[in-house]
């Protein structure tokens, strides 16, 4: 029997007993992880920003195939793929002591990458690259309507990582990791060749052949979406995920496809929490997991009250992702102007004061579409499903998701601002676009990318336009093309008014 931690809060969490046993009723687990990061090369502008259909389809099987190497890694080194976020993978491993880590980071690191050789031969991504840390962990069971099995690492190792790939301390080709307190990168070909990885990999054995062979077995099962509605719909008759092979085809088809804005709302001083709690007691990691939990419900719910054609895509540690979208461009162009602005302001309105009371800091904002997509384009932002063992992730392609993401690294809005994509200014009500401004980039001077506005200047913008244009938004029509049969819930939540 698990053992049940009693909140202060009324809460009860149930511990794991393992690492690999987390689920929904088990969703509470503190140990250690080692941290790897796998982020691909996908010719940014054609295949992660990609407009066109087709391109999104190459990318969704580019990422497919990633999966399937990294979930064989996971297996090999009791570990779990966390998260998947467009072109980034989040990769689990546990350990034992701290002695091991080196040896057991370089070796699963040294795996994964001759396996995705293997994998994409000479038709892949142009080069990926990787970046690890490890420390004592708190991962907690994903919250979403539709039974979400994602899993949330609070622990700076597991933010550490993803910040040195956005800040670019990582080479392409180059495993960045810091290993008892030291960081330091390697090539990662240098590194393969070094453990004699190659000949490790195709002699071990894997089911009726070896470990080489058997990432050419397809496994990640790619599970499209054809309708914002359609999807919603599950949520009345969402059930666990059976048997994979009753998922339908793993072959890739079209991806959902709409005109979608992404928010991006980052949690402020959530690092620095995670930090002291990870060195504390028991009950400290209890009522961090209880917070953000209830931030996990909060967000969902907030959701919940939009309407049909808003997204919310899975948490990326604790960074929540929206999109409001339509399927029309002229629909698209009407909503562009304030809604998307009107959303940050509600959320900071119904989620600013619960993050504060938790000990968070606030919610910095991002937001971008990534400018006005091509007259003959079928959508800007392209969603797909990927099913990985008994887990079930969202993947969102388009240039609104890259844009959103990549601000926080370019212009790291504070938990009182907004950054907006500058591709994107002119589409905005001018009285909205007054309260922006230029904004410092990271890497120094002014950010051509990006502006910032303060969110009580939003607020104040939008109190003076008042609701007159509100009723253009609820008039967009939902997508209105049909779901290719299939129930299994995913992990973003298309969700009903």
């Amino acid at each position: 029997m698990s053992p049940v931690i009693n909140s202060p809060i009324g809460r009860q969490l149930v511990k794991a007993a393992s690492f690999r046993s987390i689920s929904s009723e088990s969703p509470f687990w503190f140990g250690n992880l080692i941290h790897v990061y796998l982020e691909l090369r996908l010719k940014v502008q054609d295949l992660e920003g990609a407009e066109s259909i087709a391109k999104a389809k190459q990318a969704l099987e580019y990422i497919s195939k990633a999966a399937d190497a990294a979930h064989l890694v996971c297996e090999q080194f009791n570990g779990q793929v966390l998260e998947i976020h467009g072109r980034t993978l989040h990769l689990g491993l546990t350990y034992d002591h701290d002695g091991e880590v080196e040896s057991l980071t370089k070796e699963a690191v040294a795996t994964l990458h001759v396996l995705l050789r293997r994998a994409y031969g000479s038709g892949g991504p142009e080069s990926w690259r990787m970046a690890a840390d490890h420390a004592p962990t708190l991962t907690v069971e994903g919250k979403g309507i539709h039974k979400d099995t994602s899993l949330v690492s609070l622990s700076p190792a597991a933010n550490y990582p993803a910040k040195a790939l956005g800040k670019k301390l990582v080479s392409w080709g180059e495993l960045g990791a810091r290993i008892q307190g030291n960081w330091g990168c390697v090539n990662l070909d240098a590194l393969a060749a070094s453990l004699n990885m190659e000949a490790v990999v195709a002699t071990k054995s894997y089911g009726s052949g070896s470990l080489m062979d058997a990432v050419m077995e397809k496994r990640a099962k790619v599970v499209n979406f054809a309708s914002a509605r359609e999807i919603r719909d599950i949520e009345a008759k969402v059930s666990p995920l059976g048997d994979p092979g009753s998922i339908p085809s793993p072959t890739p088809e079209n991806p959902f496809s709409c005109f979608g804005f992404v928010l991006s709302m980052d949690l402020d001083g959530f690092t620095k929490r995670v930090d002291v709690v990870s060195r504390g007691t028991p009950q400290e990691q209890m009522q961090l997991a209880c917070d953000f939990l209830d931030i996990m419900d909060d967000a969902a719910e907030f959701a919940r009250q939009r309407p049909e054609y808003f997204v919310q895509f899975p948490f990326a540690g604790d960074n929540a992702i929206f999109a409001v979208t339509a399927s029309e461009i002229g629909e698209f162009g009407v909503l562009k102007k304030r809604v998307p602005i009107e959303i940050a302001v509600l959320w900071e309105q119904a989620m600013g004061a619960k993050a504060r009371k938790a000990g968070f800091g606030g919610w910095g904002q991002s937001a971008a579409a990534g400018g006005t997509p091509h007259g003959n384009s079928k959508g800007n932002l392209h969603v797909g499903g990927i099913v990985l063992g008994e887990r079930r992730f969202l993947v969102g392609i388009g240039q609104g998701m890259r844009y959103a993401r990549q601000a926080f690294a370019h212009v790291d809005p504070g938990s009182d601002e907004l950054a907006m994509s500058a591709l994107d200014m002119a589409d905005l009500h001018p009285r909205l676009s007054r309260e922006f401004s230029e904004c410092d980039s990271s890497n120094g001077g002014t950010s051509s990318y990006y502006r910032k506005a303060t969110l009580q200047g939003l607020a104040n913008g939008v109190a003076e336009l008042g609701v007159g244009q509100q009723g253009l938004v609820e008039k967009l029509k939902s997508p209105a093309i049909q779901l290719t049969g299939t129930s299994v819930p995913h992990r973003p939540y298309l969700i009903r008014p």
